[in-house]
């Protein structure tokens, strides 16, 4: 292979592979259109058992894509589990779970990367710094409660500032605004780069003015280095470690630079419930799918070690109220996402009320959803 061949595969091999995220197969994962957003399959071959690369765009226009993704942990009143309370349709079985934290414990917490951690242990792990940021200060707003209602209060607070719709409509709209400039910046980055180097070395009259593309590829740079910097500032005040960080990585890997707008669009909406984010953007016929299997696991989950089940319980009264009052106002009734399908033929004589799989002979309890007892299905 040629030289500049090699130059130009590097080029877009960067471009691509700066576009990875990697997320936890039970994340949402909204991939943004002109026009709308749709949900990005995270059922993908590229990971592992409990998480996988998405790609963001290759080509102009650069959507962005955001992820959102449940609590991985569990919390009442009386303490703090690592154990999330929603368990995806298709999950297997809960995850072990790990002794409790009372609240004295979590006085301090604080997030390392994308852990919330204590001084010794680790609380919960995430898909994103932005995520377990968030998480512990709510947990530090929890743990420094002064008595049992203001406890209460907090965690209410907390719930209540997951499932708000409004707010999260304005939190995207906020983005909009602090990043359309770096929008336009970011999808001029790798035309300038990739095109400009293949220009350069393979048309001869752009060769003859190397020097003018040079000079606009890092003109593009710059701006967009200072409205990630600025807008980064503007959405994620507290992360100014990250912050610096992607700047870093932008300034040493220069094809990253495209990936600006998206890296800072990924956890937009983190603070949300997944079903919060749906609202916000999906269409009512996709959403309706996502508020079905959130209901389903809801209102049938897997069982849940001894030690872990009064908290993770508590989490779930507190989740179905909310999912509920979600799914009323966007004028769905959640027990009909709830209800015995009609059987498919007259062979099948149970089926699974979690994830509607059928079955001709009679068991106990789904193999896909241990602990979860089959039913008789409408006939």
């Amino acid at each position: 292979m040629a030289p500049a061949d090699a130059l130009v595969l590097t080029l877009v091999a960067l471009h691509v592979l700066e576009g990875l995220f990697w997320v936890h197969r039970h994340a949402l994962v909204f991939a943004a259109t002109t026009t709308s957003a749709r949900l990005v399959n995270t059922d993908g071959p590229l990971g592992n058992t409990n998480h996988v690369f998405v790609i963001l765009d290759p080509l102009p226009p650069l959507h962005p894509r955001f992820v959102v993704e449940a609590w991985p942990i569990s919390v009442s009143e009386s303490g703090v589990v690592r154990m999330p309370a929603e368990l995806p349709i298709g999950t297997r079985e809960a995850p072990a779970a790990t002794a409790p934290f009372d609240y004295d414990a979590l006085a301090e917490v604080t997030s390392s990367g994308k852990d919330v951690v204590t001084a010794d242990r680790t609380v919960g792990n995430t898909s994103s710094v932005a995520f377990a940021h968030h998480l512990a200060s709510r947990l530090r707003a929890i743990a420094k409660a002064a008595n049992p209602a203001d406890r209460t209060a907090a965690i209410d607070a907390m719930f209540a500032e997951a499932f708000d719709v409004d707010a999260a409509r304005g939190r995207l709209l906020e983005f909009e605004k602090q990043t359309r400039f770096l929008n336009i910046t970011s999808n001029l980055v790798p035309i300038v780069t990739i095109g400009g180097v293949a220009g350069i070395l393979y048309v001869p009259w752009v060769a003859n003015v190397w020097f003018s593309f040079a000079a606009l590829a890092f003109g593009a740079y710059g701006l967009t280095w200072v409205e990630m910097f600025r807008a980064h500032r503007e959405l994620y005040p507290e992360l100014g470690g990250k912050r610096w960080q992607d700047l870093l990585l932008m300034i040493v890997s220069l094809p990253a630079t495209a990936r600006a707008r998206g890296w800072i669009a990924r956890d937009i909406l983190a603070p949300y419930h997944p079903l919060t984010a749906a609202a916000v953007l999906l269409d009512a016929d996709a959403f309706a799918e996502v508020a079905r299997d959130t209901w389903r696991s809801l209102a049938h989950p897997l069982p849940v070690p001894a030690e872990a089940r009064p908290i993770v319980e508590a989490m779930r009264a507190r989740l179905r109220t909310h999912v509920a009052a979600l799914l009323t106002a966007r004028g769905l009734e959640p027990d009909t996402f709830a209800a015995t399908p009609e059987r498919s033929s007259e062979r099948v004589v149970a089926v699974c009320p979690r994830c509607q799989s059928e079955f001709e002979q009679k068991q106990p309890e789904c193999p896909d959803c241990p602990g979860v007892e089959l039913v008789m299905p409408q006939v």
